[in-house]
């Protein structure tokens, strides 16, 4: 099996010994190519609160999406009514 030298960066979720979600990114460099002697070094960040805000943003932009929906529709339906 061949990897390819260079940067990595990933986020996943781990499962906390509270019974918890939280977020890890990992970025880091991958040298070597053969399988005993490839090494990797990065470091690990908790980005758990960044991940909640950006679910949190979602959330609101589809909330706001649907009042800006109704809103047209209402529009619509008092333009068809005149």
């Amino acid at each position: 099996m061949r990897a390819t030298d260079g940067p990595f960066e990933i986020d996943f979720r781990i499962l906390t010994e509270a019974k918890q979600v939280s977020w890890v990114s990992a970025r880091g460099q991958e040298k070597g190519r053969d399988i005993e002697a490839r090494k990797m070094t990065g470091i690990f960040l908790d980005v758990t609160g960044r991940k909640q805000a950006e679910a949190d943003h979602e959330l609101l932009a589809g909330e706001i999406s649907h009042c800006v929906k109704n809103l047209l529709a209402l529009a619509s339906g008092l333009t068809a009514m005149t």
